[in-house]
């Protein structure tokens, strides 16, 4: 049996006794040929269980239900050789964090992610590093993009803080750039707006520098002018 026939059995074993969560315990007990399978032949970079393969491939209401061991306090460490472990696989194929023209492409950037995700989780910080620096090139042209996270413009300074809270805290269920927007997204709802000269003023077609000015005399910001709506 491959893969693919091993996820058959596990979610007809899930739909079958209908757990509230389920674990690797639990799959062992329930499904033990499946477990062994996985145990020997699903493996990360780093050489562990990658559960996060085997939970992506179960239908979205196990995936919640989905529950690993405890997570404990890690003490942070910087192990170089590690990071290149994973990093050294997808050497060529980093850009998909700058620009993924294809569902594939998604994909891959996502299994890069969550690699580097894990690792971080772990501890080595080296990967939390690398992981910002990568998300911040798709992050950035997200805040370019979407009208939700134009407020992060005047934050540029906390979203370092915001992708990290994100590594930290990711599990397993759906994928680890759509829990990222939607936590920006919602999070941007708590920022001061920020509105640039260059942007054009509602209902016309007129730029704020050319209504906007200082006054020479109070030092103050003042919007000179009448402004035409266009109806």
């Amino acid at each position: 049996m491959n893969f693919r026939e091993h996820i058959k059995v596990l979610t007809r074993t899930l739909r079958e006794h209908d757990p509230s969560e389920f674990s690797s315990i639990w799959l062992l007990k329930y499904a033990p040929t499946t477990y062994r399978f996985i145990r020997k032949n699903v493996r990360t970079e780093i050489d562990q269980i990658d559960w996060d393969q085997v939970t992506a491939a179960l239908p979205r209401r196990y995936q919640k239900r989905w529950m690993r061991y405890r997570r404990t306090a890690r003490t942070p460490y910087e192990d170089r050789d590690e990071l290149e472990m994973v990093l050294g696989k997808y050497r060529d194929n980093l850009y998909v964090f700058i620009a993924s023209s294809s569902s594939e492409e998604e994909q891959l950037r996502h299994k890069i992610a969550v690699a580097l995700v894990r690792l971080s989780q772990r501890g080595n910080g080296l990967a939390t590093k690398e992981l910002v620096h990568l998300l911040r090139f798709t992050v950035d042209d997200w805040i370019d993009r979407h009208f939700s996270l134009r407020r992060w413009r005047g934050a540029e300074s906390e979203i370092d803080g915001a992708i990290e809270g994100c590594i930290r805290r990711y599990r397993y269920t759906g994928t680890f750039f759509g829990y990222l927007f939607k936590t920006l997204e919602y999070s941007a709802y708590g920022l001061k707006p920020f509105h640039s000269l260059d942007d054009f003023l509602p209902g016309t077609d007129r730029r704020r520098a050319e209504v906007v000015g200082r006054d020479p005399e109070s030092g103050e910001t003042r919007v000179y002018g009448k402004i035409a709506v266009i109806r």
